[in-house]
């Protein structure tokens, strides 16, 4: 399991819009000067002149009507490359695959992994986003609403994509209790926070916040819920869904490189 959270880590690491004559423009000056003078409306009095709107919370972004661009965005071409590293990483350590299940059934579940079980799950996470954009409108903190309305975004453009994933890819959970192991629904929505929570306070944030998803991911694997091809294909849909949701996507460009290791390999996603 050590090597299993290495090769995470290195994944959470990676874990990135321009002269006629003189005279002639003169006259056509003093043309329309003296249309304005005709056709303007008397300047109204004071007693006439509405009050200017008060901005309201309601100017801070919506939780759901930037739901259509996000998943316009999760299926464009520069969301299509950055999964295609994610998907060659899960296709190249998939050979690995049953070699860590017998590991873990060996070794059995770590307690140490125990908190991943519920601090990767859907609920937690947009609940808790969900419940910031609240705090953040009623503080009137646009930043504060707008983060949490963008986790909230993320978890939901990356379990829909989940789901679907599973429903057609029917494959076996390494403890054989059902048929929705890939991909990893608990990967793809620690990597989706700690995608955003990169976007909006970057790097030193950012740290911290893709090691807990990898240590959400390697508790999956530890449990025998996931085989590692699963956690990182789920890694990779969260990543690009949180880009989608921040609309950031475009302005990075990420190197994949891929190293065996023993027992394993290595995936890391560096920026250029």
């Amino acid at each position: 399991m050590t090597r299993c959270f290495s090769a995470l880590v290195c994944v959470a690491f990676c874990a990135s819009t321009a002269a006629a004559g003189q005279d002639q423009s003169l006259a056509a000056v003093a043309n329309v000067v003296s249309l304005a003078a005709i056709e303007a409306p008397a300047t109204p009095s004071a007693s006439n002149v509405a009050p200017a709107p008060t901005p309201t919370a309601g100017s801070t972004p919506s939780l759901f009507r930037p739901l259509p661009g996000a998943f316009k965005r999760f299926f464009s071409l520069d969301s299509a490359r950055t999964m295609a590293y994610f998907g060659g990483g899960a296709m190249t350590i998939s050979t690995f695959d049953q070699r860590m299940v017998r590991n873990v059934e060996r070794a059995g579940a770590k307690p140490m992994f125990g908190g991943g079980q519920l601090g990767g799950t859907f609920l937690l996470h947009a609940g808790a986003g969900v419940g910031t954009y609240v705090v953040g409108r009623h503080a009137g903190n646009t930043n504060i609403a707008s983060f949490g309305a963008e986790v909230f975004r993320a978890q939901v453009l990356s379990q829909a994509v989940v789901q679907a994933g599973k429903l057609v890819t029917q494959r076996e959970r390494p403890d054989g209790s059902n048929y929705h192991s890939l991909p990893s629904g608990h990967a793809a929505t620690a990597f989706a926070t700690a995608g955003v929570i990169e976007g909006h306070f970057g790097w030193k944030a950012g740290i911290p916040a893709y090691s807990f998803a990898a240590y959400v991911a390697a508790s999956r694997v530890s449990f025998n819920k996931h085989h590692l091809s699963d956690v990182v294909l789920g890694a990779g849909i969260g990543y690009v869904a949180s880009r989608a949701v921040t609309v950031k996507l475009g302005n990075r460009e990420f190197g994949l490189h891929i190293a065996p290791t023993q027992g394993g390999a290595a995936v890391s996603f560096s920026p250029k």
